[in-house]
């Protein structure tokens, strides 16, 4: 991977399973098990034994991630600030 160009530049850029591996910080039956269920993007066909994955697709996957974590958070919080206002904490 060229270091002077930035991966965003190329966001249908399509990448390996290792760097999938690396991107995402799963294991490759991870990927694999998250795919069956249509949990992960999907791969894409190169040819008869090799396959790949859009980045952005991979970049889009860990946003939502993010994103899940941060929405049970803030739903964590207001939960227990009604609990301790019901509570007089």
């Amino acid at each position: 991977m060229n270091p002077n160009h930035s991966n965003t530049e190329h966001p249908n850029r399509l990448i390996r399973l290792k760097e999938v591996i690396h991107i995402s910080g799963l294991s490759r039956a991870s990927i694999y098990s998250f795919m069956e269920e249509g949990t992960f993007p999907q791969s894409v066909s190169l040819g008869a034994r090799a396959i790949g994955w859009r980045y952005q697709d991979i970049q889009n996957w860990i946003l939502e991630k993010i994103q899940e974590r941060d929405e049970k958070l803030i739903k964590q919080t207001e939960l227990k600030a009604k609990q301790d206002k019901r509570y007089g904490r």
